[in-house]
């Protein structure tokens, strides 16, 4: 009898039951945040002072979230934390300023977890934390500029608060001041961390900024090394084809040009690898744990990455302990074009081709078991994103399928993984030096290549692009006969970070270029995206896409809206030909992908901009000089008078500018002349000059004036200068009298 009716209630009054359950649910989850509210162990560090900035550890035990989860507060007594981290289940960490006028004593923590159904969950520990009497001053500093070429001099400005008795400045080079704002030269290249000490009546506080200053050597020509792609096929508008010849359709691709192959040497640990072009070192792999697997536990959110390096560091990792996250163009001199996009492919990943050199690189796609794509193998850089009209977007390089986009710090709540690969070395690489030869091209002395000022000023597809640059060939454009549609990390080397559409409202690129004006699919004003002779080619063989880098903003249509979904500067594909009719119209101005997951715009007729390899020497009159050396003093590459020929002594000081020019001297500056300036004789023979980071010098020495011939000195012949105060050693000297003799050269 009492099964039926049982039975009869839960068949008459399904809505009455199950209002009743979700009753109890509700007051066993209450109960539940009630018996597991006291959740949070221990904090580290347990004490910090007034004024102090401090991050904070908090160790978790009991029936809490899972790892990801992100908290939506986390506090000490009425502090808040920032930057908040949620790696790992039982860890949270965050980063805590303590206010300076903060009441001293105990606080109780609290992290307050709120998932998107239910109610908050509170974990929490009394008398967690203490603030104790702090110094009444607040340390903190501005230095400028952070980077340059050696010597380089930087003003720092203090900007602590309180009431300061003294200061003491700590300039990462051994060297110190007590001034209020000094100035500091830095003579020797390097990564240095900068502290300021403040002091006040009841103690002091510092503020340490490390790697604030980055002292590189003087730039010379050839230190951007463009690595070529590495792709060697061609293709026309879908397939494979044979390599075209001169004349026929698609000829002058990437697949036909070769520069700089890459090349690549394994450290002896197995832990670091060396690119033979580029003098960068690299991490072998992402392998954030160090258990030899990459998997997605692997990948650090944007604030774990930017402490990687550090840690690194602190381990002397492979032997060195000057790592540093890659800029984008550092990391995309890896990008290997051999490489094909798997979007799309479901099945064994060890059939596909990553865009990385596996023989040297340890590289993983996407974990499908953790609930990733294989695509998912996206790489940070240290590059923000300038415009945040889109949100904050980190410029990061998916080596899975191929792309750099601009990825939001977050996705779906929490924290954007990513893979972490440091680098160091080569603090000049990816820095440009154009030259505008006032004759419409524009060359980068830092890479070598010589580019159009001016664009195409008008879109086109892919075939019609390379057929536009065999006619500019043909009629010996400006002069020259040898352009190309340059590859897409040739064309990557000219993009300008710092620059965009929405904060400096140009082009991502040096004003030195023009970029024609159009108008986008947002009916806004905007730049071009612009066409590289590179296939971005499948998993399957097909070859419909070709890789191109918007100097303008890069729009998709999301949330049925056009934004600027991956930034100026990424580098996607865009169908090589067709009709955009094959695609999805939307208003005002534009079609888009339906299978890109950020609706991204296809144009099909884009621009171009030629370019043409060129040398550091390149002599367009052929009388020896090159033509950036002319240009530099008089004004014109290209043509000469009596004044700048190679005969020429404007400066009256009896050397001829050709003489000139090989000593990289002044030809404007009876000063400026090359010669020795001092020898000292102790310990070893030693002769100082004036030197140019462009030229190569020799010591020579002799015994008799007036008998026998110069000897080179062992191991001072083809010695770089410094473009500074130069000195050459005779180490091996034992006559009673020797002459010396400096010599220079072109490299």
């Amino acid at each position: 009898m009492n099964i039926k009716k049982s039975l009869n209630l839960k068949t008459k009054s399904p809505m009455k039951t199950t209002r009743t359950r979700l009753l109890l649910a509700s007051a066993l989850l209450v109960a539940a945040a009630s018996v597991y509210g006291q959740t949070i162990s221990s904090v580290s560090p347990t004490s910090a002072a007034q004024g102090e900035s401090v991050l904070v550890t908090f160790t978790l035990s009991g029936n809490v979230p899972p790892a990801g989860a992100p908290p939506s507060s986390v506090t000490l007594g009425t502090i808040s934390g920032t930057s908040v981290n949620h790696d790992s289940q039982y860890i949270v960490t965050a980063q805590f300023a303590i206010p300076a006028a903060e009441a001293v004593g105990w606080k109780d923590a609290a992290i307050v977890f709120t998932p998107p159904m239910g109610n908050s969950i509170t974990l929490s520990k009394t008398a967690a934390f203490q603030v104790t009497v702090g110094s009444g001053v607040a340390a903190s500093f501005t230095g400028t500029p952070t980077s340059g070429s050696v010597p380089l001099t930087v003003s720092f400005t203090d900007a602590s608060t309180g009431t300061i008795t003294n200061r003491l400045w700590s300039f990462g080079d051994g060297t110190t001041s007590s001034a209020t704002h000094p100035s500091h030269t830095y003579t020797n290249t390097g990564s240095y961390t900068v502290s300021l000490t403040v002091y006040g009546t009841n103690g002091s506080n510092q503020a340490t900024s490390a790697g604030y200053i980055t002292v590189r050597p003087v730039l010379s020509p050839g230190n951007f090394v463009v690595v070529d792609t590495g792709q060697t096929n061609c293709y026309n508008d879908s397939v494979q084809i044979t390599a075209p010849a001169v004349g026929q359709g698609y000829f002058g691709q990437d697949g036909q040009i070769t520069a700089n192959p890459p090349s690549y040497t394994l450290g002896t640990n197995g832990l670091i690898v060396y690119d033979n072009h580029t003098g960068l070192t690299w991490q072998r792999s992402p392998d954030t744990s160090g258990d030899g697997s990459i998997t997605a536990s692997d990948k650090l959110s944007w604030v774990n990455a930017q402490a990687r390096p550090a840690l690194l560091n602190a381990t002397n990792y492979g032997g060195y302990s000057d790592w540093r996250l890659p800029t984008m163009k550092e990391i995309y001199s890896l990008m290997n074009f051999r490489g094909l996009d798997p979007s799309g492919f479901d099945g064994d990943t060890s059939l596909l081709t990553p865009f990385i050199d596996t023989n040297y690189f340890k590289f993983a796609y996407g974990e499908t078991n953790a609930g990733e794509r294989i695509i998912d193998s996206q790489y940070a850089s240290s590059t923000m994103y300038v415009s945040t009209a889109s949100g904050e977007l980190l410029f990061g390089l998916n080596f899975a399928d191929g792309r750099i986009k601009g990825y939001g710090l977050t996705l779906n709540g929490s924290d954007k993984k990513f893979f972490v690969q440091c680098v160091r070395g080569n603090l000049n690489y990816s820095i440009n030096q154009f030259v505008d030869h006032g004759n419409q091209t524009i060359t980068d002395e830092g890479t070598l290549l010589m580019w159009t000022k001016s664009d195409s000023g008008s879109g086109m597809n892919w075939s019609n692009a390379l057929a536009w640059v065999q006619a500019k060939n043909a009629a010996n454009y400006l002069g020259y006969s040898d352009w190309r549609l340059p590859n897409i990390k040739e064309l990557h080397s000219i993009v300008d970070y710092t620059r965009s559409p929405d904060t400096t409202a140009s082009a991502a690129i040096d004003p030195i270029f023009n970029c024609t004006s159009i108008t986008n699919e947002k009916n806004v004003t905007d730049f071009p995206w612009y066409w590289s002779g590179t296939t971005h080619a499948y998993y399957d063989g097909t070859g419909v896409w070709g890789a191109y880098i918007p100097f303008g903003r890069a729009m998709g249509y999301e949330n049925s809206t056009w934004n600027d979904v991956h930034g100026a500067g990424c580098q996607r594909s865009d169908p090589k030909g067709g009709s955009l009719s094959s695609y999805t119209y939307a208003a005002p101005n534009g079609y888009y992908n339906t299978d890109a997951p950020q609706g991204d715009a296809v144009r099909i007729d884009n621009f171009v901009r030629l370019v043409r390899t060129t040398s550091v020497n390149e002599d367009t009159v052929g009388d020896g000089i090159s033509d950036a050396w002319r240009l530099k003093y008089f004004g014109s590459a290209t043509t000469t008078n009596a004044t700048s020929c190679a005969a020429g002594d404007p400066d009256t000081d009896g050397t001829s500018n050709y003489n000139e020019y090989v000593a990289d001297t002044n030809p404007t500056n009876a000063l400026s002349y090359f010669r020795i300036e001092s020898i000292t004789s102790e310990p070893s023979p030693t002769v100082s000059f004036t030197s140019s980071a462009s030229r190569v010098y020799h010591l020579y020495y002799r015994t008799n004036l007036s008998s026998g011939s110069w000897t080179n000195v062992p191991t001072q012949t083809d010695v770089t200068g410094n473009g500074g105060t130069a000195t050459l050693t005779d180490p091996s000297a034992t006559d009673t009298e020797r002459f010396y003799r400096l010599g220079v050269r072109v490299p």
